[in-house]
C-alpha cells in the first residue's frame, strides 16, 4: 500500500472513546477509491479525530492522508467537529496532496473536459443548482455553470457521494444545446427522476418505474384496434413482493398501494404508501401518476449496468441515485426559462 495512506487490519478496528455517553456501536468502513481497507467502530459520540486515533493504533499507519466528506477534504481542525456517524457507512480517505472537488462551495475538479469551459455561474449564461436533500451529503449544495459534472463514489468525480449504492462513476450532467441534461453511466442501482406529486407521465415500452423498493418495467402497450376492443398495458415486476409477475393493466386503470382497496396490493413492501400511485388511460395513452406518496414514484433512466441517453433536467425536478435525492434548480438565459418549467415525457 502507498506510504501516503494508512494501513488497516481487514477486521474491526479499535473502538473510539465512549466516555461522552453510551451509544450504539456501528462499523464505519474506511475506503481508498474502490478498496475497503478495514473498519473502525464508532458511535454517536465519535468524531473523525477519534477515527484517526483508532487508525494510528495500527502499527505503521501513515498520517499523510485526509478524510473526504461532501466531496471535500476535512481539515485536522474540522475533524473534532465532524461526527463519524455522518459519514456512515463508508469513509473515504485520500492522500493529502490529492486534488478533489469542493462540492460544498460549488467548485469543480479541473479535468480535460472542463479546462476550456466556464468555471462557474459567474462566467456562464446558464447555471444549475444541485441541492442534496437526502443521503450522506444531505444539506450540500453544488452550483454548476456549463462545465461537465460527474457524480459517483470515486474521488475523481466532480460530486463525490460516499455511499454503497452509488457506482464509482454513476451519472453525468452536461449543458447540451441550451439545456442541462443527465445521463446514467451504466450504474448498478440506476439513476432516477422523481415524479412530482400528482403529476403524470406517459408510459411506453421499456419504461422502468420504481415505487419504494418495488420496481417494474413496461413490456407492451396495446391500443384499441379491430382485433382488440380495449387498450392494454403489460408490466413485469422486477423487484418487490410481485417480482417475476406480469400484470395486465386495462383501460380502466389501476391503483397501486399497500392497503387492500388498491387494484395492485403491495402489502409486503413497507416503503410503499397506502395509496402510492395510479396508472390510467386517457386519449389513447397510458399514464402513471404519484398520489402524494412518502417515498415517491421514480422513473429509471436505464437498466442495470446500461448507459442511458441524455435526458433534459427541468427546473424543480428531483434526481435520485442510491439513497441520495438531488433537487435541481435551473437558471437559463432570459427567453429560455419557460423551457425549464414543468415535467414532460
Amino acid at each position: 500500500m502507498s506510504e501516503t495512506v494508512p494501513r488497516l487490519n481487514p477486521g474491526r478496528g479499535q473502538t473510539p472513546p465512549l466516555s461522552r455517553g453510551p451509544a450504539p456501536v456501528r462499523l464505519l468502513r474506511i475506503c481508498l477509491d474502490e478498496r475497503v481497507l478495514g473498519g473502525v467502530e464508532v458511535n454517536e459520540a465519535s468524531n473523525l479525530a477519534d477515527v484517526r486515533s483508532s487508525i494510528h493504533e495500527d502499527a505503521g499507519a501513515s498520517e499523510r492522508y485526509s478524510f473526504l466528506f461532501g466531496g471535500a477534504p476535512v481539515s485536522r481542525r474540522q475533524e473534532v467537529r465532524r461526527k463519524a456517524t455522518d459519514c456512515f457507512p463508508f469513509l473515504t480517505i485520500i492522500p493529502e496532496d490529492a486534488r478533489v472537488a469542493l462540492s460544498g462551495s460549488g467548485a469543480s475538479l479541473p479535468n480535460e473536459a472542463a479546462i476550456n469551459e466556464p468555471s462557474g455561474p459567474e462566467d456562464a449564461s446558464a447555471s444549475l443548482e444541485l441541492q442534496i436533500t437526502d443521503g450522506p451529503l444531505e444539506g450540500t449544495t453544488l452550483v454548476l455553470g456549463e462545465e461537465v459534472c460527474r457524480i459517483g463514489r470515486h474521488t475523481s468525480n466532480t460530486l463525490v457521494i460516499p455511499e454503497a449504492g452509488i457506482s464509482r462513476f454513476h451519472c453525468e450532467i452536461r449543458f447540451l444545446e441550451g439545456e442541462f441534461c443527465v445521463k446514467d453511466l451504466g450504474s448498478t442501482t440506476g439513476s432516477f427522476f422523481y415524479l412530482r406529486p400528482h403529476g403524470h407521465f406517459q408510459m411506453f415500452p421499456g419504461l422502468m418505474v420504481k415505487l419504494g423498493e418495488t420496481e417494474m418495467q413496461v413490456l407492451s402497450v396495446t391500443p384499441p384496434s379491430e382485433h382488440a376492443d380495449h387498450a392494454e398495458l403489460v408490466v413485469l415486476f422486477l423487484e418487490g413482493p410481485l417480482a417475476g409477475h406480469k400484470v395486465s393493466v386495462p383501460a380502466g386503470g389501476v391503483t397501486i398501494g399497500r392497503v387492500s382497496d388498491n387494484s395492485l396490493v403491495l402489502v409486503q413492501d413497507g416503503t410503499v404508501s397506502a395509496h402510492h400511485a395510479m396508472i390510467f388511460y386517457e386519449q389513447g395513452d397510458f399514464y402513471i401518476t404519484d398520489l402524494g406518496s412518502c417515498n415517491g414514484t421514480c422513473l429509471r433512466l436505464s437498466p442495470e449496468r446500461a448507459e442511458s441517453g441524455w435526458h433534459p433536467i427541468l427546473d424543480g425536478e428531483v434526481l435520485g441515485a442510491g439513497c441520495s435525492k438531488i433537487r435541481c434548480k435551473v437558471r437559463l438565459p432570459e427567453g429560455n426559462e419557460e423551457e425549464a418549467a414543468g415535467l414532460t415525457p
